[in-house]
């Protein structure tokens, strides 16, 4: 099912709440009602010239984790021929992601978080000031609402008491 967001309203579906932002507005602070909060970042008319350095790329995501007061876990980035990037921060809290097609000046920036300590607002904006985009814009994403969770739990949230205690799921692994 597709939903459109609109005028910056949230958009309730299944199991996500969308809304789109400006990266000034996002507001961490409130207690989540979801397992996480994902930021997906368009970002167009990038005019940096080292748009295409993987260098340069890989050290503005993670010092741009570093701003978020994240834990570095890992970074890959990788380089394709003739140009284009792709690379992950990943964090103690989940992640952030980046695709890059210099021949667009366009860049994909997906920031992921678990955490409510993790200030994905001055990650995005580190990276949008950097890549110095004419225009961006932020959707916010509420991931695994916890009340949709309930519903099919039969309102049950598994918590580290009971985690042990529950039955067993049916699925194939």
């Amino acid at each position: 099912m597709k939903h459109k967001i609109r005028n910056g309203r949230r958009i309730k579906s299944n199991n996500s709440t969308r809304r789109v932002v400006q990266v000034a507005a996002l507001d961490r602070s409130k207690k989540l009602d979801a397992l996480g909060t994902q930021l997906l970042i368009e970002m167009h008319e990038c005019l940096v010239d080292r748009i295409d350095d993987v260098d340069w790329v890989e050290e503005v995501m993670s010092e741009a984790a570093k701003r978020a007061q994240a834990r570095i876990v890992n970074t890959v980035f990788h380089k394709f021929n003739p140009v284009g990037i792709s690379g992950v921060v990943v964090i103690a809290e989940s992640h952030i992601a980046i695709h890059i097609w210099p021949e667009y000046r366009y860049a994909a920036l997906d920031i992921f978080s678990c955490g409510s300590a993790f200030k994905m607002s001055e990650a995005a904006s580190f990276v949008v000031e950097q890549f110095r985009c004419i225009h961006h814009s932020v959707t916010e994403v509420q991931r695994g609402l916890l009340s949709h969770i309930a519903g099919l739990r039969g309102s049950q949230i598994v918590t580290k008491e009971n985690y042990r205690e529950r039955e067993p799921s049916s699925a194939v692994v």
